[in-house]
């Protein structure tokens, strides 16, 4: 299952490694989509146990 932060976006699901996670964040960090990095941000520091996915969240999280 899948979250959707725009219309158009659907972010990595719950069964997503960090390389999933990092992909997303750096794409959303380029393209300039603020809400959306921080929404997958948040997601992956809260309620992921993967530590690849809260090193992502950590990397892009002050954006």
């Amino acid at each position: 299952m899948t979250r959707r932060c725009c219309s158009w976006l659907k972010l990595p699901d719950e069964a997503a490694e960090g390389d999933d996670y990092r992909c997303m964040a750096e794409l959303l960090d380029h393209l300039g989509l603020d809400a959306a990095l921080r929404d997958l941000c948040v997601r992956a520091r809260d309620d992921s146990v993967d530590e690849g996915i809260r090193k992502a969240a950590e990397d892009f999280g002050d954006t």
